[in-house]
């Protein structure tokens, strides 16, 4: 998950940066044209900001208890502990970061939680794998093919994705490191 978490955030920056990605966007929002072009950055960037708020939710927790641990070492003896505190700090950080992160990939998306409440355990673990298949296929298709209707119909699904599952689960995962944090 860090990994992935990183990569998105690797992708949301190079996309960010790439002036004829943003042409697209810029156009949209300031003369209107909201084309196949906009639509394809778009859910590009809510893609990858919503693959990368995981991650980050896990680093930043284990920056707040990395940061705290190396603090409280330095008030015990901060005569002659600020190496130790920085290996007490660094060890608080890789430990949290773990764990947040494992506890943040047990979160379900809210949406999918909610449609399938009434159905069988099976059933729900299918569901929450229709999401994450269905990307993978209009990736793979969006990639194979020059077809511009193949590749229109690849960013709509990818889009309603991203809406349904991408920015739910995202959500539902740092508000679980937020609260994770939290005093």
């Amino acid at each position: 998950m860090l990994v992935a978490g990183g990569l998105s955030l690797a992708a949301l920056t190079t996309h960010l940066a790439d002036p004829k990605f943003r042409k697209p966007l810029k156009d949209g929002f300031t003369k209107g044209e909201f084309d196949a072009d906009f639509w394809k950055s778009s859910v590009t960037l809510l893609g990858d900001a919503t693959g990368s708020v995981p991650g980050i939710a896990a680093v930043a927790s284990g920056a707040k208890a990395g940061t705290a641990a190396a603090r409280a070492a330095m008030a015990a003896a901060p005569e002659a502990v600020a190496l130790s505190s920085l290996g007490t700090g660094a060890t608080a950080f890789r430990s949290t970061t773990w764990s947040t992160g494992l506890a943040i990939q047990e979160v379900e998306n809210p949406l999918v939680t909610w449609a399938v409440r009434t159905t069988d355990p099976t059933a729900r673990k299918a569901a929450g794998l229709v999401a994450p298949v269905a990307g993978g296929l209009t990736g793979i298709g969006g990639h194979l093919s020059d077809s511009e209707s193949v590749e229109r119909a690849s960013t709509a699904a990818d889009g309603v994705r991203g809406v349904l599952d991408d920015a739910p689960s995202a959500g539902a995962k740092a508000a679980g490191a937020w609260a994770a944090m939290r005093p």
